[in-house]
């Protein structure tokens, strides 16, 4: 009983703060205290609450370092002319009917080969956004394509982080789980092309010619060839090296010396970018922005998330939903439980990997088929979590995007299509064998 209406007052508080239209941030401190509420009513002991929120965000360090890769990153590439070279290389292929469906299928591509879609959206999707934002594409359309691209990639990359925990997790093999992650993901990408090309070509008539808007983007800068480098090793080095980190560490430095050697900027001005995001005075101000102070707010989200991952464990909060979820897969499927599950946890844990852990502990019991389990993980909670608006997994993406609007998530066609259509086919199945169970049960006299 208690249990429940603390996460209905946590549900409530986040509620208000997306109605009255405040800082996500505002109902996750309301949650923050809430939970904390709960503690020291389980517990009594205030040190002990304080642990377990302090174990909580140590396990975030390695969440929040990326963070910090990615804002260096982000306001090198705008400092360096390595975006402005990148969208003035696009528009020879990019039309505004077009943009949208292109802009998913890069950000796949890029998606699948580094594994990272903080990694993709903070390098493809900043591009991409850039390039919708001088056609006059409607950025909310631009968010949902580049969201839906970055994590294709993230789910069924061979070098996807979220997939080597669901392996980890489920006793299987990213090897065995990549084959059926793309079988399953087939129609719902097809589904995600068609819809994106019939969007696009609906936009194509208020959008603008991109060419003389890629110009403006570019001018200032010395489009010197070595101003591609930095995107260059993004694509190349996860190809010998699986360190997300190291590739940004290096893509960012050579940035860094391109800023001083090719664009003659001092370091001073340099750090600034990285630290303070990129100042586009006299350049397009759609250049506007990156550095590790845009990272500050995700930052936060990441820091009170995890807290409450300690609380969870410390106190065993979620441990009475687990019991319903038996009896709910009765009527709706194991992947149905599974699912909604997902959407209660990714709701409550505000980042993806708490929400696959939470997922796990949750309905592991329910499947004893490991590999499938490993499928139902990947379809719910690894593009649940990204299709939750205060979460971090869209937070971030959205934010490195020029800060696209938090209506993308509509658009975000491949976190829904996924999982429905795997939750269409398990239903479809369960009524066939129901059918076949009764007409082989003899009749009774």
């Amino acid at each position: 009983m208690h249990e429940t209406a603390t996460l209905l007052l946590f549900a409530a508080a986040l509620i208000v703060c997306v109605i009255l239209g405040k800082p996500i941030l505002l109902g996750l401190a309301a949650g923050l205290m809430i939970f904390c509420a709960y503690a020291l009513w389980k517990v009594r002991k205030p040190l002990e609450v304080l642990k377990m929120m302090l174990d909580g965000v140590k396990t975030a360090k390695g969440v929040l370092i990326i963070f910090m890769f990615i804002g260096i990153l982000t306001g090198l590439w705008r400092a360096s002319g390595t975006i402005s070279a990148l969208v003035m290389l696009a528009t020879g292929f990019f039309t505004p009917a077009t943009l949208a469906l292109l802009t998913f299928v890069s950000c796949s591509a890029v998606s699948f080969l580094i594994g990272t879609s903080f990694g993709t959206a903070a390098t493809m999707g900043v591009v991409c956004a850039t390039i919708g934002q001088s056609a006059g594409v409607d950025p909310a359309l631009m968010g949902g394509a580049v969201l839906s691209g970055c994590y294709f990639g993230d789910r069924c990359s061979p070098v996807s982080s979220s997939a080597f925990l669901v392996a980890e997790l489920t006793g299987t093999t990213v090897r065995q789980n990549i084959p059926r992650m793309l079988k399953s993901a087939l129609v719902p990408t097809l589904a995600c092309v068609a819809l994106y090309l019939i969007l696009g070509a609906t936009e194509a008539a208020d959008g603008t010619e991109l060419n003389s808007d890629a110009a403006a983007i570019a001018l200032g800068f010395n489009l010197h060839p070595a101003v591609y480098l930095p995107a260059f090793i993004v694509l190349a080095l996860p190809l010998v090296c699986r360190n997300a980190r190291l590739t940004l560490f290096v893509s960012s430095a050579i940035a860094f010396g391109l800023c001083v050697f090719v664009q003659n900027e001092s370091p001073l001005a340099t750090a600034q970018a990285l630290l303070m995001g990129f100042d586009a005075a006299g350049k397009s101000a759609l250049l506007q922005g990156g550095g590790v102070a845009s990272m500050v707010y995700p930052g936060a989200v990441v820091c009170m998330s995890s807290a409450y991952a300690g609380i969870f464990h410390g106190t065993g909060l979620l441990r009475g939903i687990q019991n319903q979820l038996d009896g709910l897969s009765q009527h709706i499927t194991k992947f149905g439980a599974c699912l909604a599950s997902a959407v209660a946890t990714s709701c409550i844990a505000c980042n993806q990997t708490l929400a696959i852990m939470l997922t796990n502990q949750l309905c592991g019991p329910l499947q004893k088929d490991k590999q499938a389990f490993a499928i139902e993980l990947e379809d719910t909670a690894v593009l649940i979590a990204a299709a939750i608006p205060w979460s971090i997994a869209s937070l971030v993406v959205l934010q490195v995007c020029g800060e696209a609007p938090t209506q993308s998530i509509a658009f975000a066609f491949f976190l829904f299509l996924v999982p429905l259509w795997h939750l269409g086919r398990d239903v479809v199945s369960a009524w066939r064998q129901k059918r076949i169970e009764k007409q082989r049960t003899p009749l009774r006299m």
